[in-house]
């Protein structure tokens, strides 16, 4: 009996997304597709020393379209109405993922001009280059000084003179 109401889940790892496509009515799994992040695999845009871990959005990009594609195509005889009978879309990740992005919304990667800089890439979990910057700003703040330019801090300081 053909599919009428479909789910889709899409799962966004650390490592790869998966996507799988359910049967509404029973939970039936009806197809499941994973794409492993190529870039991350090969660990552009890391450097442990540094504890930098950063992926490329394409992956991300890339690997949505890669396993959505493949589990329609798959499931696409089970279906009654093709990619239609999908009526439901759930997304989870790992955790935040936070990316720079242009004041359009264009994540910064995608600029010819940052495609290759790492700053302008995802930050993974488990990225901790910034925990220099965050030991000052807890030494600023038990100051009772949290700015971090000096000459706010001097402003600071001379109005409460």
């Amino acid at each position: 009996m053909a599919v009428r109401c479909a789910a889709l889940g899409i799962d966004f790892g650390t490592d790869s997304v998966r996507a799988a496509l359910y049967d509404t009515d029973t939970g039936r799994q009806l197809a499941e597709s994973t794409f492993p992040f190529p870039r991350w695999k090969a660990q552009h845009f890391c450097d442990a020393r540094k504890h930098q871990f950063r992926q490329h959005p394409l992956d991300h990009l890339e690997g949505l379209e890669h396993t959505v594609k493949a589990v329609l195509r798959d499931a696409k005889d089970l279906l009654e109405g093709g990619a239609a009978s999908v009526r439901a879309l759930g997304v989870t990740t790992t955790g935040s993922t936070p990316g720079p992005v242009t004041a359009n919304g264009q994540c910064l990667a995608e600029c010819p001009e940052f495609s290759e800089n790492p700053d302008a890439m995802f930050a993974l979990w488990k990225d901790h280059t910034a925990v220099d910057c965050a030991v000052e700003i807890n030494v600023r703040a038990h100051r009772g000084r949290p700015s971090l330019k000096p000459e706010e801090d001097r402003a600071t300081a001379a109005a409460a003179a």
